[in-house]
């Protein structure tokens, strides 16, 4: 695939694999540099490989503000509602197995809710908080 990059781009991209993400630095910017990356993106062989939530590739103007683009264009994510109803559907597989004798999930967070309000707007509704 570099050799592909490379010939499209006339560079060689420096790959920066963080925490999370790989940054492509090097490659100029053109305009059709979001539609060159989508087809690299699609060609890839391996794409059944990659874990479910991986994104979609993000190209970053120079100049453009990456936080944002990063929101604009953010996957999936998951509730801690959801997740805790995967990992008990899970849980409920596994310990149905002859296998299993002992099923533990651990990081399981209490749910919270907290609520911010005006006084003033409740009070114009005619609700009494806490009664």
């Amino acid at each position: 695939m570099s050799r592909q990059i490379r010939a499209q781009f006339q560079v060689t991209p420096v790959l920066i694999d963080g925490n999370g993400f790989v940054l492509v630095s090097g490659v100029p910017a053109r305009g059709d540099l979001p539609r060159a990356v989508a087809r690299l993106w699609d060609g890839l062989p391996q794409r059944a490989d990659l874990h479910p939530d991986v994104w979609e590739p993000i190209v970053v103007a120079p100049g453009a503000r990456v936080r944002d683009a990063l929101r604009e264009n953010a996957g999936a994510k998951y509730s801690y509602r959801e997740l805790d109803d995967f990992t008990e559907r899970i849980e409920r597989a596994v310990r149905g197995t002859p296998e299993v004798s002992r099923v533990t999930r651990v990081g399981l967070l209490e749910e919270q809710v907290e609520l911010l309000y005006s006084q003033d707007r409740i009070a114009g509704y005619g609700i009494v908080p806490g009664h």
